[in-house]
């Protein structure tokens, strides 16, 4: 079939176009469960005109003379690898993708989904046709099979840009888990036709959300560490400066996953309204909570102080305080 090929055969689930794809792809269930899956699910994919015009054999391989992957691999040396963890070593055994392989990858893939969801739009779930159900479902199947492709060979670059953004291992972790979850979405949502690189599209798309959530965290970290002066400033000797906010920020931190421990609810709810530690992130007045709680004032003031108390002899009941000599300056 060619790229002249009649448009009504295009939804055609019996031809020989895709039998490739029926033979590689192959799933049980029952026809009328699998139909109700696909009629109910979306194919989010983006359009493009030519779609309409082409066949599966035009858009199957790479335009003669252009590689699929890149001749040269622009990593990470070796020698920064191994500092990495071993998984991630593993991720620069996949190659990179050349520009005109990253251009026929997103083209066939978002090809297959528009083909998919032809076919999809035309079954009857309640009695559907067996063939349509079978192709529908290989489709989808190749079209994800070529996404993980984009996907495995990007994943260092979200990897890169990690390195560059952490402060520590584990904000490291969390860092390319994040980074993975941008990556998988960009793929979804990017315009092979528009002439950029993906790589550039990704990597905008990930620094947009890592410095959303640094400044999210600075902030958190912030408020973390009034609260620590509050309870602990004068207990420990610590340097001034960011070195005493991250220090203040971590002991609360530990102290706040088990204040369940030593403190009600209603004292639990003022402190984390005072200190913005919600899920508002809002820091509260004594008015405010006064109003919202239908008591004065002074009792709000009273139950946080005696709140604070209560969370101090915890922390030094259950070692929570560093000794004395470890934050010495």
């Amino acid at each position: 079939m060619s790229a002249s090929m009649n448009r009504r055969d295009s939804n055609c689930c019996t031809c020989d176009e895709f039998a490739p794809l029926l033979t590689k792809w192959r799933f049980r269930g029952n026809f009328r469960t699998r139909a109700q899956q696909l009629v109910q699910g979306e194919i989010g994919y983006i359009h493009d005109p030519s779609f309409s015009r082409l066949s599966y054999d035009d858009v199957r391989n790479v335009p003669d003379g252009q590689p699929l992957f890149a001749e040269r691999d622009s990593g990470i040396p070796a020698s920064g690898r191994n500092r990495l963890p071993i998984y991630l070593q593993k991720l620069y055994e996949e190659r990179l993708l050349s520009p005109a392989g990253e251009r026929h990858l997103f083209r066939l893939m978002n090809y297959l989904k528009y083909r998919a969801n032809a076919v999809r739009s035309a079954l009857n779930p309640d009695n559907p046709d067996r063939a349509c159900v079978r192709l529908a479902e290989a489709l989808l199947a190749e079209a994800g099979a070529i996404r993980d492709q984009i996907v495995s060979s990007n994943l260092r670059l979200v990897v890169s840009i990690s390195r560059r953004y952490a402060n520590d291992r584990t904000q490291f972790d969390d860092l390319v888990s994040e980074g993975n979850m941008i990556l998988l979405n960009a793929v979804e949502k990017f315009d092979f036709s528009r002439g950029f690189r993906f790589s550039t599209y990704t990597t905008h798309a990930v620094q947009r959300h890592f410095y959303r959530q640094i400044k999210v965290r600075h902030r958190k970290a912030t408020r973390e560490a009034t609260l620590g002066d509050s309870l602990m400033a004068d207990a420990i000797p610590m340097p001034e400066g960011e070195d005493r906010r991250h220090r203040l920020a971590a002991q609360v931190n530990r102290l706040t996953s088990r204040w369940d421990e030593c403190l009600n609810d209603r004292e639990r709810q003022i402190l984390e309204a005072r200190y913005g530690l919600n899920r508002s992130e809002k820091e509260w007045t004594l008015r405010e909570l006064s109003r919202e709680m239908g008591v004065s004032k002074e009792r709000i003031r009273q139950i946080q102080i005696r709140a604070e108390e209560k969370l101090q002899e915890f922390a030094r009941r259950e070692h929570l305080v560093p000794e004395l000599d470890e934050f010495s300056v």
